[in-house]
């Protein structure tokens, strides 16, 4: 049998030989987000490392130009980082998409002209919370804390936690079946003002609902 490729090996075989040195991180991104779009998720969480590491040699060598209205000059490499963590989770290498999606929890996204893309530091927080909660005996507290901190690290940066429906529906359901109905309210609320409501999202509440604890 054929052993599986290196990470290296992986990246050689899909830039073709090319070094990354000698691509734009634009181009190599786009190559992950094509194969995240055809559901390869190791190949595109490969491309998306070498994208951010790509695109940080880009902002310090000075070749990344481009600032934001506030004149910070940009560095998109959190960026590609953060959907290297993505895409490593799905493919199952937990460890790897932890430690990606760590590193971008803790980053400074506004100091990397990132403002506009606050967003995606709160996905990579669900990640976390979700983390934390699974590999803690605690579990419960765990989650508590975990969610807590997010919540704090996110407000700080000038964002919301959790960030868009997805999130919220995954995390109310994780706080519930730890036993904290009150935070999995907390949670689904914005979800239940939503308007217009999609038919998904209405049977989706209806669901939840119906699966509530007994009083």
């Amino acid at each position: 049998m054929t052993p599986p490729m290196s990470h290296a090996e992986l990246l050689r075989a899909l830039l073709k030989g090319a070094s990354p040195a000698e691509l734009d991180a634009y181009d190599i991104a786009s190559k992950a987000y094509y194969r995240a779009s055809r559901g390869q998720h190791l190949e595109a969480a490969v491309l998306f490392e070498a994208a951010a590491a790509r695109a940080q040699a880009m902002f310090d060598s000075g070749e990344a130009r481009k600032v934001n209205e506030a004149g910070v000059r940009i560095n998109q490499a959190l960026n590609h980082w953060a959907r290297a963590g993505f895409q490593f989770h799905k493919a199952g290498e937990g460890a790897r998409a932890m430690a990606l999606l760590r590193r971008c929890a803790d980053a400074d996204w506004l100091a990397a002209g990132l403002n506009h893309d606050l967003h995606t530091v709160a996905v990579c927080w669900a990640y976390l919370v979700r983390e934390a909660a699974e590999s803690d005996e605690r579990g419960r507290e765990a989650f508590e804390a975990a969610f807590a901190q997010a919540q704090r690290r996110c407000a700080a940066l000038g964002t919301t936690f959790p960030f868009g429906h997805p999130s919220r529906m995954e995390l109310a359901a994780a706080a519930r079946g730890r036993g904290l109905e009150a935070l999995a309210q907390e949670i689904v609320a914005p979800v239940r003002a939503a308007k217009p409501m999609k038919r998904d999202l209405k049977a989706w509440l209806k669901d939840f609902d119906a699966s509530a604890p007994k009083r």
